[in-house]
């Protein structure tokens, strides 16, 4: 999608960089980049909650519209406080769905599910742009997973970990670079969404 074409159906977004006074006993200032604006009202579930790096780049998708294909789709977009990129139409091609809110490592690679119906996805792009489908999951049984939570994490190495579903419908916290991690069983329940570290801890709660 030519970038000049979009435009993003999205409300105010911004970036907030915080001040802090070396004593504890002043106010706080704030500064603040607006990323993006639109007059436009936001249409319900337009867009994503922004991630943001430790680097203070942002990640977000949302609704936009191309003139061009006269029709609208979910949209990656990625900014620096100054210039907001998009980087991949998920709708383009993953089909027409739905996503969560993104996460995004200090790399400027990004990863998101990605709901379509009875299916989903995950997905990692790369800085460049570039995407892999890391894992996929149906509720009809056609998949390795039935679903995933939504919820995921990924670390520096853009490793990503996400709660699964498996089709005897038990749960897997699985690392996608190299499978499973843990199993639900009657000692181990009710478990959580993971978290991932950048030397490939995972962390979740049974």
């Amino acid at each position: 999608m030519d970038p000049m074409r979009i435009r993003a159906v999205i409300g105010a977004l911004a970036v907030v960089t915080l001040s802090l006074f070396p004593t504890a006993v002043q106010a706080v200032d704030y500064d603040f980049a607006s990323v993006d604006s639109s007059g436009t009202a936001l249409p319900e579930l337009g867009a994503t909650v922004p991630s943001v790096n430790t680097s203070g780049t942002i990640a977000f998708a949302a609704l936009a519209f191309d003139p061009a294909a006269n029709s609208s789709g979910y949209v990656v977009f990625r900014g620096d406080g100054v210039q907001l990129m998009p980087l991949l139409n998920l709708t383009d091609v993953l089909g027409v769905g739905s996503p969560s809110p993104l996460v995004i490592n200090d790399a400027g690679a990004l990863a998101v599910h990605y709901s379509l119906g009875t299916e989903a996805a995950v997905v990692r792009i790369n800085a460049d742009g570039s995407f892999v489908v890391l894992a996929r999951a149906d509720q009809r049984g056609s998949a390795p997973y039935l679903e995933f939570a939504a919820a995921i994490s990924m670390n520096a190495a853009g490793e990503v970990v996400a709660l699964a579903t498996n089709p005897d419908a038990t749960s897997s916290i699985v690392r996608f670079d190299d499978g499973g991690i843990a199993r639900s069983s009657p000692a181990l329940v009710s478990l959580s969404s993971p978290t991932i570290n950048d030397v490939g801890v995972v962390a979740f709660t049974a």
